[in-house]
């Protein structure tokens, strides 16, 4: 159940990947992002998503327990690598490019840790002033 539960979780967040409460430019909230990895801070990651999905976690995770899954068991599935809970500090999140349109974002950003790296193309959304990572719940 835990394996499932944790694929699920990172397989919806494969299609949104990087936020934590929103920044007033992409740059802040992926650099949010990056301190809740190194932080392995579950809560934090929750928080970088758009507020109707991270409503959606929050509820999820309190139904099924708060130490359900682990950063780096989702970091470890999203960016589809090896990842040791002391590797968690030395990871690097870096846009690579980006694309804005009004209150809509795509960004390409690589994921380095621990000599691996991985590029994940993510869609942002600006909402009441700050950025999100954007998940398509349709």
């Amino acid at each position: 159940m835990r394996k499932i539960a944790v694929t699920l979780l990172a397989v919806t967040m494969v299609f949104a990947i990087v936020a934590c409460g929103g920044g007033e430019s992409p740059e802040n909230t992926v650099a949010s992002f990056e301190k809740a990895i190194k932080n392995a801070d579950v809560n934090a990651l929750i928080e970088c998503f758009e507020p109707e999905y991270s409503s959606m976690l929050k509820q999820f995770l309190s139904m099924l327990g708060d130490d359900l899954f682990t950063v780096e068991e989702m970091v470890s599935e999203i960016f589809n690598m090896e990842v040791n809970k002391s590797d968690l500090a030395k990871a690097k999140l870096t846009i690579i490019d980006k694309e804005v349109n009004g209150d809509q974002c795509v960004a390409n950003i690589e994921f380095a840790l621990g000599g691996q790296t991985s590029r994940e193309t993510v869609p942002m959304v600006k909402i009441e002033g700050k950025w999100y990572f954007m998940i398509d719940l349709d």
